[in-house]
């Protein structure tokens, strides 16, 4: 296991992840940039609990994804139907 998983999953329990699926393990790099960009907007507008310890865990997050930011582009479904 990545030291990722334990700081995203904390990063939600502190609420600045609403949308994490913690049963679908293991995540790509894209998800866990999605969850990461999704820690930064919860940051930039208000969430205030634990902001210290969100920063320094967002701020590692962002180390290790440096170089992946600028080539990653993706998309959520909320629902597929198929016949």
């Amino acid at each position: 296991d990545s030291w990722v998983y334990p700081v995203l999953t904390r990063l939600a329990t502190l609420g600045y992840i609403s949308h994490q699926a913690t049963g679908m393990r293991p995540w790509t790099r894209t998800e866990c940039l999605r969850q990461l960009g999704e820690a930064e907007e919860s940051l930039a507008y208000g969430h205030r609990r634990n902001v210290e310890e969100a920063l320094r865990l967002v701020s590692a997050l962002r180390q290790e994804f440096e170089g992946d930011r600028g080539s990653t582009r993706f998309v959520e479904l909320e629902s597929i139907y198929g016949r």
